[in-house]
């Protein structure tokens, strides 16, 4: 039984929760209906292996997915499904057909992108098409709203694993050197291949602390050499701020190095 100190760490370290998008549940217009789009929508997202998808119809990717299956994942119950998934459905947000899987038929869910966007835009702007500011990218993954820093500027993203979803807190979008040393970190505690929990905690923090310190001048190996013998002294997973405290070399600006030298095997363009 936990005391009120143990539920207080238990609450900060726990993953056992769901993350959406506020901008998801008004283009759905209620709770249920968000948090089904949005775990939809990552299924759709492009994972670091390629597509999440296996099945193909019609010269589309579906997502099979019974209605009893995503109260494990997101805790919605299939009546609510029943009732979200023709909200999403009649807003041509979705088109649902049954299609058979594993020998039964089942349901197929495939993903509008274009009606999507189309609602994220006109929730971003407030029903305006704003000329886009220079400071403003569209990331290699298709998300909008991401700025120079790498966080980004609709609050934070949704990650699951194949059987639960959990919470990667402001999770930045591939950007740069900053990803590069995040799939260099995650490379190093073998996530996912052989440890499916995510090793990094908060990936604004980190992300904002590997930030100051290429903008020190240290460059992606000098910062993953000081990060990797600390988490190697101490045993376990460090920080980037205490890297940015204490690290001791002379600052060398060589972005290059990295994808030449020793870890450029853990970047894969």
């Amino acid at each position: 039984m936990l005391t009120p100190d143990e539920f207080y760490k238990w609450e900060r370290s726990s993953r056992d929760t769901i993350d959406v998008k506020r901008c998801y549940i008004d283009i759905a217009g209620d709770l249920v209906s968000g948090i089904l789009l949005s775990q939809i929508i990552y299924w759709f997202l492009p994972g670091e292996r390629g597509s999440k998808l296996r099945v193909q119809k019609e010269d589309r990717m579906w997502l099979a997915k019974g209605r009893t299956e995503w109260w494990d994942e997101c805790r919605i119950s299939a009546k609510q499904f029943d009732r979200a998934i023709k909200i999403l459905k009649d807003l041509n947000l979705v088109d649902v057909k049954h299609f058979r899987w594993k020998g039964s038929p089942s349901i197929h869910i495939w993903l509008n992108i274009d009606a999507l966007v189309e609602g994220v835009n006109s929730r971003l702007t407030n029903g305006e098409v704003p000329n886009r500011p220079k400071d403003t990218m569209t990331s290699p993954s298709g998300e909008l709203g991401v700025d120079e820093s790498g966080e980004s500027l609709t609050e934070t993203t949704t990650e699951t694993t194949s059987e639960t979803t959990t919470k990667k807190k402001g999770k930045p979008s591939p950007n740069g050197k900053v990803e590069d040393i995040f799939i260099a970190m995650r490379t190093y505690y073998k996530y996912p291949d052989e440890n499916d929990v995510d090793p990094i905690p908060n990936y604004g923090k980190e992300g904002k602390a590997i930030k100051r310190l290429l903008d020190r001048g240290f460059n992606n190996v000098q910062i993953l050499d000081c990060w990797m013998a600390k988490c190697r002294q101490r045993g376990q997973f460090v920080s980037m701020q205490w890297v940015n405290e204490d690290i001791k070399l002379e600052p060398k600006n060589d972005p290059d190095k990295f994808i030449r030298g020793k870890y450029g095997h853990v970047v894969q363009r």
